[in-house]
């Protein structure tokens, strides 16, 4: 017997989608066919056969296939835990399964509904918007919006396009916090958090006029914007097909700018004193 769709369904739901050890999202949008990948895998904790690793021969097909004995793990911690079972015991799995669903149910009791407080868009990263939509039960239909992969192709459709945005943006409300409630820990990575700031911008002119191929993981020459928190500098990394017209691409190369909009928290290291973070949108402030 294996385990059916619909426990496998409930595994994901309450693990949020993410991976119970490293919490990264394990959903991810291919944006060339417009097509989203699970890159996680349900997972066994006491062995679904009998040889396995951490298998119970007591236990029925029934109860090693319910979702009391799986968890949500990435397909490298899926790896690691089987192939190290002596490292990861029953007691240690069960432990990082609790305390991840108590992580996921503390993450969405956090913060209040955001509503959209943007007055001119400057950069929506389409993918991310419309997994948010659809995790809010705001289901999007629309191929428009699906197949769009660089807003800088969209020529004599831009004001339909960003009309259609607008309206889906305003639908949604995450529950969202903001920077200064942050507690700076790993227990922040996936939060939403809502900002209104003052932020300087690096290397996004460039990007624009040299053309982008993709990040490097090098701050000196990927295009972000930056700002302190609490003694952390809080860093976004722009991708510049997801800037919403000429004017933004203008805004973003002039060195500073005030920008409210929401962003997720991806990392935070200690060390470094650096948090790093994926910009959903943002754009100039409504200020009345």
């Amino acid at each position: 017997m294996a385990v059916t769709p619909k426990n496998k369904r409930v595994v994901w739901a309450l693990s949020a989608a993410r991976c119970a050890i490293c919490r990264k999202s394990l959903v991810e949008r291919e944006e060339e066919v417009g097509a989203y990948s699970f890159l996680g895998d349900v997972a066994h904790i006491h062995a679904r056969r009998d040889g396995g690793p951490r298998a119970d021969a007591s236990l029925s097909s029934g109860d090693r296939d319910h979702p009391d004995n799986l968890l949500l793990l990435c397909l490298d911690h899926h790896k690691i835990v089987d192939d190290h079972s002596g490292d990861y015991p029953i007691e240690k799995l069960f432990d990082i399964k609790n305390l991840h669903l108590l992580w996921v149910r503390t993450q969405l009791e956090n913060g209040t509904p955001w509503t959209s407080d943007i007055y001119n868009f400057f950069y929506i990263n389409l993918p991310r918007v419309l997994m948010l939509a659809e995790v809010m039960g705001c289901r999007i239909d629309d191929p428009t919006l699906h197949c769009v992969t660089d807003l800088n192709t969209l020529g004599g459709g831009y004001i339909p396009f960003i009309q259609l945005v607008k309206s889906v943006i305003e639908k949604i409300h995450p529950k969202v916090v903001t920077l200064d409630s942050l507690s700076l820990t790993d227990n922040d990575v996936g939060l939403i958090v809502k900002f209104d700031k003052k932020f300087r911008t690096k290397s996004i002119g460039k990007a624009l006029i040299n053309g982008f191929s993709g990040f490097t993981g090098n701050l000196n020459k990927d295009p972000h914007i930056y700002t302190g928190c609490d003694g952390y500098k809080l860093v976004m990394p722009i991708e510049p097909r997801w800037l919403m017209t000429t004017t933004a691409g203008v805004h973003l190369s002039s060195g500073q700018g005030v920008f409210s909009g929401l962003c997720t928290i991806n990392s935070i290291n200690e060390e470094k004193r650096t948090i790093l973070c994926s910009p959903l949108v943002f754009g100039h402030p409504k200020r009345w």
